[in-house]
């Protein structure tokens, strides 16, 4: 009869143990990525950005546009049409070069959170029914974003051409 006692009082202590040893669960958060996109610093900086790169870009073709009234060149449609193009082409670069960098910056961040406070999976807030609002995340998403170090700045394509000329000759 001991021995029954002693191996149940084991194997009790073992399970005891057992579960003293188990990790905390895995919580779910939730975060509306459209406002942290819309507010944070950096993004709002992105934003004022391609606005001021489509203004030059506008004024510019305001520009030709006038220029084309005293100039009756066969030519000169053509290289408005061209110069229009091409400034589309470098506003679509823009906007994907800004949207990509703050869309990694922001993955990357979420990522650090995830595993920093042991949220296991993130959601996006408009798809969810109900929630705890201890459980959203924006705001401290938002003030991780502001804390980002992420250089909108245009790389210089005067060091780029350089470098694409040497590969040329080579």
């Amino acid at each position: 009869m001991t021995f029954k006692k002693n191996l149940l009082v084991a194997v009790m202590a073992v399970l005891l143990l057992a579960s003293c040893q188990q990790k905390e669960a895995a919580k779910v958060a939730v975060l509306d990525p459209g406002q942290v996109f819309q507010t944070c610093d950096v993004c709002l900086e992105g934003g004022n950005y391609l606005r001021g790169l489509s203004d030059k870009m506008r004024v510019e073709l305001t520009e030709m546009q006038a220029s084309m009234q005293t100039d009756t060149s066969e030519d000169a449609p053509k290289k408005f049409q061209e110069r229009y193009a091409a400034l589309q082409a470098e506003m679509q670069e823009e906007q994907n070069r800004i949207a990509g960098m703050l869309n990694e910056t922001f993955v990357k961040i979420m990522n650090e959170y995830r595993a920093k406070n042991n949220v296991g999976v993130i959601m996006n807030k408009e798809n969810v029914l109900s929630f705890d609002e201890a459980d959203d995340i924006t705001e401290a998403m938002i003030a991780a974003m502001n804390g980002a170090n992420i250089d909108l700045a245009l790389p210089e394509k005067a060091e780029a051409a350089p470098a694409a000329e040497e590969k040329k000759s080579e």
